[in-house]
């Protein structure tokens, strides 16, 4: 035998119980977590989990107390805490879903924001006198109640969860519940306080009883509650005192008293606490006895409920243990006789554990002890009967042998001897002490035996013998208490022999015990017995006897048909069956000494007897064939449950083997769930349905289950088993569920398996495919690398092809990187999930690819270290034929153009780059008109995607000791930019041409700062410009140049007055090259120099933060940095405003808000123009923002507003938003004649330009343009220009039978406008005839010092050649340029004329057309009106002060005379021509006065100013050439309309066909094997299932449900997508693909996009659209047959050099085609659609009308990112599939909203009256003060419905109905409207027909 320990074997199996019941729950708790199941399953799972932790607390406490310094304990605490824990852990997670923590925070919140709120306002009403206010804050008092009831919900609710929560979240819920409480507290003592200071008080008598009664009525209220409590509490106390409560049913109604009674002293004591109550009001004596009354409940409660669950368990361990003996019992048939008897004697002290509890008065415990002890002694009588005991002579005492005994084999003899002498020793059942004796021996021979193997270790009894001496302890422990119970039924046969009836219930139990027992044990007893039964019937019995004999057996037999009744009604109660078994085996016995009268009746009773015996007999034979099915059944799912735990443990050590061998452990998976399916399903289904049909057939009048077993109870039917006594249904459907549960863990259990296996194998051979793939490449690019010939073996010719081919293979390796990552990536996963190691072969092409990576940058080294003094020039190829690039002898290379045989000094995309700049001359203001060039020579020299840093590390590579005056050659120079641009190209591989780029860089230095070509440049001087254009913040710009020229003093690095004059110099050369230099104080830097060194306050150096300082004040000579910077962060900004001027929306780059105005915002392009309205005057204070503005700025300007809207008119000078400096000009002008800064004064708040948030107010200065030299005539412009804006705006429309009348407002301004135009007409001749005066005097100077020098021949030999020809280069130039400013005006004036001609012929005309009211973008291009012609007076002072700026630019001495002619001559003509011009123009506005209509509408004109830098089409030139009116529209030049007006050309289209240019819509192609499945992800149509060749309408949406764009997607057969969106989108989209391109190819996804950047788009819309464009399209396209959103790929006019797509689709409504062709075929196809005389131009004046009438939505009005698919009526756009799936961006939001409705929606409204602009407010009601229900998104008159007003608009859903009627408030005028069905006009689509379709 093993060595016992210390601790017994039973506390051991205890312990592994308990700790397999905590591992068992712990599973359980994870598990809940992988099932997905609803909160409130959940959370009933987990209270039964909690309650079944509770119920092990007993026995862990148990345990500690009993041992508890043993290991095996502590271990059992610990995992018992962990559990514990793990359990809250759960709850916390499950809890937050829940109502009741949902309700809690709820409270929480609603009471933080009372309090919060009413403690303010008590507050305030403490702290001030008003009345009515005071009023209103009591009457708020009011629902002190109602959030009192919530503090003690939430309170309640807090008590509830916090049991079951993890410390850390229950101490948040109480602090939270203890900081309300505070605002409680606070609140109640402000009330308190508020009660005090105003009792006196006569205005509080109105108030201060509402406070004070509320508070006396809830102590009332308090009280009397308390009291009830008392007297509830006493009752419940003396009723426990009095009565024993025992029954389970008794100690479960009477604990729910106690809980209820517990909770009400909880509620009342928290209402104490948190009560304004006083001692008056409240007795203190009640306080103490509710604490008193608190203790007790709760001591009763605990001692209750540890009873009640404690009945609980031994229900629960009685019910499990008689199921055991049952099953047992039937087991033991095929058992021998002494198996049994060990199976017995190891459940014998369980056993009797039980029986102790047999003296309880609950009848149903009671009930089944006994009944346990009849099974007990039925199967240990069979026992007894067949065995074959000896009977001795019980020695008094038994000798133990000595431990040292000389002879170890006599000892050992004896004690064999002794323990065969107790087995075979004999005792009598019934006498108490022979068994004590008896038992004692055996206890003591054990006790010796163990002393003696102690120091023995051989073993000297059989095991067998030693447990049948613990066996036969057992049993006499057993006999013991059975001899107690019969000496407890003795006492019925002492009694009188008329209860025989108990001496008989007496007789029956002994004779039970006794058959318990061997005939040998039980001898004596049954003797006494016999003898008793003996006495019993010899006595006689009297006549009187006998009837009541009869009478009592009636009365049996009665009660005995009664009991039969009601167990028939009920037959499922099995115990009522016993009993009625019980009761005929007791029946009394009749007498035999019987007259006839009695026989009689005694037949009758007998015969009623034996009926009901019959019958009870039949229902036990029932029974008993049921048990045996039973017992069948269980048998055979015992013996399934077996197999499927075999495959369990198949499963787990499947589990448990390593997964790098998945291909075997799937095999096994396999091989499992074919045994499951095969071999065990049919056998488990039919079990289950057998084991079903038993428990359901048996219980049919049942309506609930109450399940013992918990596991599985889910996945089965509701089986009816009404009352937990029936056992033997509830162990089968135990059995049931049992089975149920391991066959459907064991299927889950493999299933899981196999799907693991399964994805590892996926894993690690995508992984296994991925590296294969990466290593064929690198070794083909190994290969290619080796094959490379030596760099030795190269000549000069081949090096620079060599170093293309290298670095082609650098950037081929480069690409491997995503390769690289994604494999690592993969190996990492695969190995943290499946931990199989493949991260060796990941790691080893890692090496591979970075060897190659360094050997391929190595050799690109040595190829540029090779050339680098070679006399080949790389470069040639940064030009083109007719171009050539050469180098001069000092290296210097110019550029040689063959077509005309010149050569230039500037590369031919130089030349091109700088003429361009002239298109930035309209800018008014100096700073933004640098500014907009050096960006964009920026971005041509791709500095700005050249990180300064990458700058700085080149040239530190190279650090030379003397930097400051260091001159390096042009190889030098190439070196570096070559060297920095390779940096740049690694980062931008596919933007940067280097060589080009590197050219021009070359071009560019040289330009600036080596204008003589002389082959060096300072090398300071390359990296002041590299660095200042460079991309990089721009305080690190100023350090860096400043550490370029700074030396170090005092340990600090300083500039004195030279090295900052240098650093100067350097910089403002770069806007001097642009010709900007003048507006920057000019070349001369001492001005800048004197500022800087004032500023740092000391006159000898300034360190590095005082040069900081001082440029962050933007000095003027530097001024053009930080707005070159402002200009770049404004090119991503994006401001949700509009224009005020051209009414752009949104604005786009700079934004300027008027901080005079409200909601006056500007656009950079009428900024940067100088436009004004009639309200705003660019000398109005002004906010400029480069970013999006936050909600703070908002406000802040807001009120900045209003402060300037109370300011007086009369205001300082604004302050300028720069550091002025001296002028110091180069010419002989003086200060005074030079205009301070031709940019506006800037007034800077904060003046660091690298900030995001910085803000600018700008005062518009009074002067004009840089060209504007003269500040006299400046001013004099200024003014016409002043006069000019302030004049009316009309829009031209002509009246049929009359002329235009203006209203007598209307007439005076105009007239008042045109004196002004004369009084400055005036002004000019004077100003004219001043400087022709001056010009003479001026002239007769010069000619006298000529005179003067001829005298002196001598000083004549003073000049020399050079200078005689730099004067006569400067004399060429101003001639040339003369003659240029010559041609403009000359161009100017006739333009002018044909103007006022056309005028008058316009004006006269009569027209019906010109009756209607046009918008903005139908006006007509060539119509003249008043407003037109005052636009015309504003040219013609443009042009006079272009030609005064000519006259008075600085002219040489020896061509005065020549000037002054050309000057006179040309100031005359334009000062004839334009009084001329100004007397028309005014005669033709008195002309219009004299009408007698009025004007119907005014407008402003509209913007037909292009923005800079707009985008052309390849259909500019043929637009022009053809009368096209271009404006600007999202960024591009595109006609607006031709010489038809737009409603001639919108009825047109509706008649015929029409072409629009809509080149400028954004066309991509998305192609790739995924790209179906890429572009689901970003809209919300099904692809999948749309067919080929055919596209849809679809939109792209965000995460919040908004609309981003509004797109055509078109599905071809060529593989690949067809996108078409908008153009004013185009940046927005494209960011966005290129987003999640980038997460596509990071998941793997084979998907790219190609943007279409050289395609045009033509539509040809109208219906006869198909008749035009059939002849050129091939025989096999016949579009008879090609309907509606169909697509083809196909050749126009049978020309395959002519490429097409047609697509059936257009967005007017009409019928029409979209053809996408390239650029160069666009004007050839335009043409030949032109040709057949059906199809005219139209413009986007009459695409914007067609489709409103079509009711399509436009981007940026009708829908934006706010706007959802469902408020915009754009659902039908979301396929069926999508809305299932709800897989779609924003998917959530919309699908709510298609379910319950959206807030607003997009409807279509007709006005009779005014147009609906966009903007416009829609109200419910005509009054102004109505409520606003929607606004206007688009509207205009409508062409085909005769000039309808129409537009769309968005309200509020409730009002959206078709029919119903709404105002609309236009220009402060409400017009009534009404809401119509979209579209206005029924669209002309040509579908297919309706059977086609089904086919």
């Amino acid at each position: 035998m093993k060595k016992i320990e210390d601790q017994p074997y039973d506390f051991i199996l205890c312990i592994q119980k308990l700790l397999s019941s905590i591992s068992t729950l712990r599973k359980y708790l994870l598990n809940l977590n992988d099932i997905e199941q609803n909160t409130s399953i959940q959370i009933k799972k987990l209270k039964a989990i909690k309650d079944t932790i509770i119920s092990l607390t007993p026995a862990i406490e148990t345990a500690s107390q009993l041992h508890p310094t043993s290991t095996l304990v502590k271990h059992l605490s610990n995992e018992y805490l962990r559990l514990y824990n793990d359990y809250k852990k759960h709850y916390s997670l499950t809890m937050v879903n829940t109502v009741i923590f949902k309700e809690y925070k709820q409270s929480i919140e609603d009471l933080s924001v009372w309090l919060t709120s009413t403690n303010t306002n008590l507050q305030q009403v403490l702290q001030s006198v008003n009345k009515q206010q005071t009023l209103s804050i009591i009457k708020n008092l009011d629902e002190l109640n109602k959030y009192k009831l919530l503090l003690e919900r939430a309170t309640i609710l807090y008590q509830t969860m916090a049991v079951d929560l993890p410390d850390i979240q229950a101490q948040e819920m109480m602090n939270e519940i203890i900081h309300i409480k505070e605002q409680w507290q606070i609140l109640i003592d402000r009330l308190n306080i508020f009660n005090e200071r105003n009792s006196s008080s006569e205005s509080v008598n109105l108030m201060n009883p509402q406070v004070s009664n509320y508070l006396t009525k809830e102590n009332q209220i308090l009280v009397q509650s308390i009291e009830n409590l008392l007297a509830l509490g006493t009752q419940l106390i003396n009723q426990q005192e009095k009565i024993k409560v025992n029954t389970l049913s008794d100690n479960n109604q009477f604990l729910s008293q106690i809980k209820e009674c517990e909770a009400e002293i909880n509620r009342v004591k928290n209402l104490l606490d948190n009560t304004t109550t006083t001692t008056e009001e409240i007795n203190h004596s009640l306080i103490e006895q509710l604490t008193t009354l608190a203790t007790s409940i709760t001591t009763i409660h605990i001692q209750l409920e540890n009873y009640t669950e404690q009945q609980c368990r031994f229900l629960l361990e009685l019910d499990s243990f008689i199921d055991w003996l049952k099953k047992f019992t039937d087991e033991s048939k095929t058992m021998d006789n002494q198996t049994i008897q060990l199976v017995l004697n190891e459940r014998q002290k369980y056993f009797d554990e039980l029986i102790k509890y047999n003296q309880q008065n609950d009848f149903e415990i009671k009930e089944k002890i006994q009944y346990l002890i009849h099974m007990w002694t039925k199967l240990s009588s069979m026992i007894t009967d067949s065995s074959n005991i000896v009977t001795t002579q019980l020695p008094s005492a038994i000798p133990l042998l000595s431990s040292s005994s000389s002879c170890a084999i006599e000892n050992q003899h004896n004690l064999l001897e002794q323990a065969q002498n107790l087995l075979n020793t004999i005792v009598q059942l019934g006498n108490r002490q022979e068994i004590e004796q008896h038992k004692h021996n055996i206890q003591s021979f054990l006790t010796h035996y163990k002393d003696l193997q102690v120091s023995d270790l051989n073993s000297i009894l059989s095991d067998a013998t030693y447990n049948e001496l613990a066996n036969r302890q057992l049993i006499l422990q057993q006999m013991l208490i059975d001899t107690s119970h019969i000496d407890h039924l003795r006492i019925n046969f002492v009694t009188h022999f008329h209860t025989e009836n108990n001496a008989i219930t007496a007789t029956n139990e002994i004779i039970t015990l006794i058959d318990k027992y061997p005939k040998e044990m039980t001898s004596q007893i049954r003797q006494w017995l016999n003898e008793q039964q003996r006495n019993h019937i010899v006595v006689p019995l009297t006549n009187d006897d006998i009837l009541k004999n009869i009478d009592d057996f009636e009365k049996y037999l009665n009660e005995l048909e009664e009991n039969f009744l009601q167990y028939q009604q009920n037959e499922n109660n099995q115990m009522k069956l016993k009993k009625l078994i019980q009761q005929i085996e007791n029946r009394p016995n009749l007498s035999e000494n019987l007259i006839n009268d009695n026989k009689q009746r005694i037949e009758y009773l007998q015969k009623r007897f034996v009926k009901i015996k019959k019958q009870i007999d039949d229902i036990r034979k029932n029974n008993q064939l049921i048990k045996t099915n039973i017992d069948h059944t269980i048998n055979n799912i015992d013996i399934l449950i077996k197999n499927i735990r075999n495959i369990e443990e198949q499963i787990q050590n499947n589990v448990k083997q390593p997964m790098h061998d998945y291909e075997k452990l799937i095999l096994d998976c396999q091989r499992i769930i074919s045994e499951l399916n095969q071999n065990l399903r049919t056998q488990v289904e039919e079990a289950i349905n057998s084991g079903k049909r038993l428990y359901t057939s048996n219980n049919k009048d049942s309506h609930n289950v109450e399940s013992t077993d918990d596991t599985g109870g889910s996945s089965l039917p509701s089986s009816p088993i009404k009352k937990p006594s029936d056992l033997t249904l509830r162990k089968v459907r135990r059995h049931v569920l049992q089975l149920t549960q391991h066959w459907k863990n064991a299927n889950n259990n493999i299933q899981y398996r196999l799907n693991v296996l399964k994805r590892a194998q996926t894993a690690v051979e995508e992984l296994r495919r991925k590296c294969d793939r990466l290593h064929a490449h690198l070794l083909e690019i190994e290969l290619a690398y080796a094959h490379k010939p030596q760099i030795k073996a190269l000549n000069t010719e081949q090096v620079p092809a060599e170093i293309e081919q290298a670095k082609h293979l650098l950037a081929t390796l480069m690409s491997c990187k995503t390769s690289i990552d994604d494999i690592q990536q993969s190996a990492q996963t695969v190995e943290t999930e499946y931990d199989i190691h493949v991260t060796n072969r990941a790691q080893e092409l890692h090496q591979r690819w970075e060897h190659s990576v360094t050997s391929v940058s190595q050799r690109i080294q040595s190829l540029q270290d090779s050339i680098k003094n070679t006399t080949s020039d790389i470069y040639s190829s940064s030009v083109e034929y007719p171009w050539q690039r050469a180098i001069a002898l000092n290296k210097i290379p110019y550029y040689i153009n063959h077509s005309d045989q010149t050569t230039s000094w500037d590369h031919p995309k130089m030349h091109e780059l700088m003429q361009s700049f002239a298109n930035f001359n309209d800018i008014r203001f100096s700073a933004y008109r640098t500014a907009m060039k050096l960006r964009t020579l920026q971005k041509r020299l791709c500095l700005d995607l050249t990180l300064l840093n990458n700058i700085i590390s080149v040239f530190d590579e190279n650090e030379i000791i003397d930097s400051l005056n260091k001159t390096i050659d042009i190889i030098d120079v190439l070196d570096y930019l070559q060297k920095i641009f390779d940096k740049t190209s690694i980062e931008y591989p596919q933007l940067i041409n280097i060589i080009c780029t590197v050219d021009l860089t070359l071009n560019w230095l040289l330009n600036i700062y080596d204008t003589n070509r002389t082959g060096s440049i300072r090398l300071l001087s390359m990296k002041i410009a590299l660095a200042l254009l460079s991309r990089g913040n721009i305080e690190e710009k100023y350090r860096y140049i400043f550490s370029l020229v700074a030396y170090e003093k005092d340990g600090q690095n300083v500039l004195d007055r030279h090295r900052l004059s240098i650093l100067f110099q350097q910089a403002i050369v770069i806007p001097k090259q642009l010709g900007e230099v003048a507006a920057f104080g000019g070349s001369s830097v001492e001005p800048s120099v004197q500022s800087c060194f004032e500023y740092a306050h000391d006159p000898d150096v300034i360190t590095v933060d005082d040069f900081l300082e001082w440029v962050k004040l933007e000095p003027q000579s530097l001024v053009w940095l930080p707005v070159l910077h402002r200009l770049a962060a404004s090119e991503i900004a994006k401001h949700e405003a509009r224009c005020n001027i051209c009414k752009i929306y949104p604005i786009l780059g700079f934004r300027y808000r008027s901080l005079r105005h409200f909601n006056c915002d500007i656009c950079q392009n009428c900024f940067f123009s100088g436009k004004q309205t009639k309200i705003f005057k660019m000398v109005d204070p002004l906010q400029e923002y480069y970013t999006e503005t936050t909600s703070s700025e908002d406000i802040r300007d807001f009120f900045r507003i209003f402060k300037n809207k109370l300011c007086t008119k009369h205001r300082k000078n604004p302050k300028l938003g720069y550091l002025p400096l001296p002028h110091v000009f180069d010419n002989t002008l003086s200060t005074n004649e030079q205009q301070i800064l031709p940019s506006p004064l800037l007034l800077s708040s904060t003046t660091t330009p690298s900030k995001p948030d910085i803000e600018i107010i700008q005062q518009i200065s009074p002067l004009m343009e840089s060209d504007d030299e003269h500040s006299i005539i400046a001013q004099h412009c200024r003014n016409l220009n002043n006069a000019s804006y302030k004049s009316p705006n009309i829009v031209t429309y002509t009246s049929s039978p009359c002329s235009i009348s203006l209203d007598n407002d209307e007439r005076a301004e105009l007239e008042a406008i045109i004196r002004d135009l004369e009084d400055e007409n005036h002004l000019l001749q004077d100003e004219y005839e001043r400087l022709c005066q001056e010009h003479r005097e001026k002239s007769l100077i010069i000619n006298q010092q000529q005179e003067q020098l001829q005298l002196d021949n001598k000083q004549l030999d003073i000049y020399n050649e050079r200078n005689i020809l730099r004067e006569a280069k400067q004399l060429r130039q101003h001639k040339i340029k003369l003659e240029q400013r010559m041609k403009i005006l000359e161009e100017h004036n006739k333009q002018l004329g044909k103007q006022l001609k056309r005028s008058k012929q316009l004006l006269h005309k009569e027209s019906p057309v010109h009756t209607m009211r046009r918008s903005n973008v139908e006006r007509q291009p060539n119509l003249m009106t008043i407003d037109n012609l005052f636009h015309m007076a504003d040219d013609i002072n443009r042009a006079i002060g272009d030609l005064v700026t000519v006259i008075t630019e600085p002219q040489s001495t020896t061509s005065s005379n020549y000037y002054q002619q050309i000057m006179s001559r040309f100031l005359t003509q334009n000062l004839i021509n334009r009084g001329r011009l100004i007397f028309q123009c005014r005669g033709i506005a008195l002309s219009s006065l004299k009408g007698n209509n009025k004007t119907k509408e005014v407008s402003t004109p509209p913007n037909t100013a292009n923005v800079q830098a707009s985008k052309k089409t390849a259909l500019y030139d043929f637009h022009l050439n053809n009368s096209g009116r271009m404006v600007n529209f999202c960024g591009w030049t595109l006609p607006v309309q031709y010489s038809a007006s737009v409603i001639q050309s919108h009825l047109y289209t509706r008649s015929n066909a029409s072409i629009f240019d809509v080149s400028h819509m954004l066309q991509i192609h998305v192609k790739g094997s995924d790209r179906i499945r890429f572009f689901e992800k970003l809209i919300v149509s099904d692809l999948e299932n749309l067919p080929e060749n055919s596209a849809c309408l679809t939109l792209y949406t965000n995460d919040r449900g908004g609309i981003l764009d509004d797109l055509i997607v078109t599905k071809t057969s060529e593989g690949y997508l067809f996108v078409v969106s908008n153009a004013g989108r185009a940046i927005q989209d494209l960011a966005h693909l290129q987003s999640q391109l980038e997460k596509a190819k990071r998941q793997g996804l084979d998907v790219d996009i190609e943007v279409l950047s050289n395609q045009a788009l033509l539509a040809l819309q109208g219906p006869r659209s198909a008749e035009v464009l059939q002849p050129y399209l091939p025989s096999s396209l016949d579009l008879s047959k090609f309907y509606f959103m169909q697509t083809r790929l196909t050749n126009f006019d049978n020309d395959s050099s002519i490429p097409c797509r047609i697509n059936r689709s257009g967005y007017t409504g009409e019928d029409g085609f979209e053809i996408s062709i390239s650029n160069v075929n666009a004007e050839r196809v335009l043409k030949s659609l032109l040709s057949s005389g059906i199809a005219q131009m139209a413009g986007l004046g009459a695409r914007d009308s067609l489709r409103l009438e079509a009711g399509l939505c436009l981007y940026g009005n009708d829908i934006d990112e706010q706007t959802t698919p469902v408020e915009a009526d754009l659902t039908w756009t979301i396929g069926k599939r999508r809305r299932q799936l709800a897989d779609f961006p924003g998917a959530k939001i919309i699908l709510e909203q298609l379910e319950k409705g959206a807030s607003r929606k997009r409807i279509g409204i007709k006005s009779s009256g005014s147009c609906p602009r966009s903007g416009a407010e829609i109200r419910n009601d005509r009054d102004d003060k109505s409520r606003v229900i929607g606004k206007v998104t688009s509207g205009c008159p409508s062409p085909s419905l005769k000039l309808i007003n129409i537009g769309m608009a968005y309200v509020e859903t409730p009002f959206a109905k078709v029919g119903n009627k709404v105002n609309v408030n236009i220009r402060n005028r409400t017009v009534e409207a009404e809401i119509v069905k979209m579209p206005f006009v029924p669209a002309q689509y040509y579908k297919a027909p309706i059977s086609k379709k089904k086919k």
